[in-house]
């Protein structure tokens, strides 16, 4: 699956990219890839025979093109089309119905940058984001999980970018990133041969912190970049 859509995103992006070229000055097009960096972030409970074990994610990431309106401007408007993986590792092995979990989520944010000089040396700006985001979630057959569970979760972001754009390739951007999930816990039932059922609650409120690079394949050179690769005023957009 993950396969698939990277092969669909790159695709895409070159369409868009050569398609906003030409028709739309203010549309930019690329690519973003996140990665979870606090591992006692949204956990699981696993509840069995009373007594309740948490498991944590091990590993997190979210992949998929990325695009903006009035791109790199001091205002714009970025939405993206996300396809990520939550692992959720089991340390406790000595638990003979516990087990590793793997989330699959597609995720819509959407929200606004805005850009401020970079204080940082060959770098164009400094961008402070913010916006809203749809976490749509599957967990597949998997283990003892014998159906498949779902759940859409909301959730608001937050975030800081430094930016550089390199003449020809397009712009880079990297940096931080706060989400906070406001969807309730929700529960699911795990059967087992001659036990209880194990309740199974996915926590969703202790929030993620993600690393994020994005690569906008889309040129828009600026006074920073004209000044920085000393190009003429024709080839400046405004």
């Amino acid at each position: 699956m993950s396969g698939k859509y990277i092969l669909f995103c790159i695709a895409l992006l070159s369409f868009n990219g050569a398609f906003a070229q030409s028709s739309f000055r203010n549309l930019g097009s690329g690519i973003a890839i996140q990665f979870g960096i606090n591992p006692k972030s949204d956990f699981i409970t696993w509840d069995i025979e009373n007594t309740k074990y948490n498991v944590f994610p091990r590993t997190r990431f979210n992949l998929g093109p990325t695009f903006q309106f009035r791109s790199y401007e001091k205002v714009q408007i970025e939405f993206s089309i996300q396809y990520g993986q939550s692992n959720y590792y089991n340390f406790h092995k000595g638990v003979p119905l516990l087990q590793d979990i793997k989330i699959t989520e597609w995720k819509l944010p959407i929200g606004a940058n805005y850009n401020v000089p970079s204080p940082v040396k060959f770098h164009s700006s400094f961008v402070y984001q913010f916006g809203f985001l749809a976490n749509y979630q599957i967990i597949s057959p998997q283990g003892k999980i014998q159906k498949t569970e779902k759940s859409i979760v909301p959730a608001i972001y937050a975030g800081v970018r430094l930016a550089s754009e390199i003449k020809s390739f397009g712009r880079f951007e990297y940096g931080v990133s706060y989400t906070r999930n406001f969807g309730s816990p929700f529960t699911f039932e795990v059967i087992q041969d001659d036990a209880l059922p194990a309740q199974v609650t996915v926590n969703q409120k202790t929030g993620q912190i993600n690393i994020n690079f994005i690569y906008y394949i889309t040129p828009r050179v600026f006074n920073w970049s004209a000044n920085r690769y000393k190009m003429e005023g024709s080839e400046v957009i405004d």
